[in-house]
């Protein structure tokens, strides 16, 4: 636990880089599998019960394709980016830009 903090405060691995066995990744894998389908139930349920709806996006094609190939990427490597730097400021532009 003492070496989760401490990379917690300076995140970097000391030492040589550990590659994962198939098997490893796979458990990984079906343990986040396992983890995120009833999420997703209980999101669906949720939903359900309390009526709320999709709005339907009414935009062009061309407006589609701008938005999915241009702007998406830009949005989501800035935002991916601002926490690679840990600090208040990304941490708060992060929170607020992904509402």
């Amino acid at each position: 636990m003492v070496d989760f903090f401490h990379y917690i405060k300076k995140p970097i691995i000391p030492g040589e880089f550990l590659k994962i066995s198939w098997r490893g990744f796979f458990l990984m894998l079906a343990v986040y599998l396992v983890f995120t389908m009833p999420l997703g139930v209980v999101g669906f349920i949720t939903l359900k019960l309390t009526g709320i709806t999709r709005l339907p996006l009414d935009l062009t094609l061309y407006k589609k394709v701008l938005l999915a190939i241009v702007l998406a990427p830009i949005y989501e490597e800035v935002l991916m980016r601002l926490l690679l730097v840990f600090s208040r400021r990304n941490t708060v532009i992060f929170n607020v830009s992904s509402m």
